[in-house]
């Protein structure tokens, strides 16, 4: 449940992100306003916790491809006539895949996260109705 909340609250944080940079000046102002707002009526409250995830820790080799490659040399012979010589190598190239191990890690999670997240939607829905920061276009 605690896990949902916090990527909730990422996605929250990046939608507003992503929208900051579109979004008009009022918006924007609007957002922020109801943003401050939101961390005095509702202030975080910190936890950190173990939580299983998924680790990097390295390549694993699956298979190989053989990779060719040809290329040709042209050059004279002793007669002056020009020859071309084609040569092909081949290389085997591993086929690897990531491996990740599940290990313990320490998060921090926000418990009023949610709370705060209803608090800035109710705000800004108000604000725009009430026509606050209208004058700046």
């Amino acid at each position: 449940m605690i896990l949902k909340r916090s990527s909730k609250i990422c996605f929250f944080i990046a939608a507003i992100a992503t929208l900051g940079s579109c979004a008009t000046p009022q918006q924007r102002a609007i957002a922020a306003h109801c943003d401050a707002e939101g961390l005095r009526a509702v202030p975080q409250q910190l936890i950190v916790q173990q939580v299983m995830r998924p680790v990097y820790v390295g390549e694993r080799t699956i298979g190989s491809r053989n990779k060719c490659k040809t290329e040709t040399k042209v050059s004279k012979n002793k007669q002056g006539d020009t020859v071309s010589t084609r040569e092909t190598t081949c290389v085997d190239e591993p086929i690897t895949e990531a491996v990740y191990k599940n290990q313990l890690v320490n998060e921090t999670v926000d418990l009023n996260g949610q709370s705060r997240q209803n608090f800035v939607r109710v705000c800004v829905a108000d604000a725009l109705a009430k026509g606050m920061y209208s004058h700046l276009k």
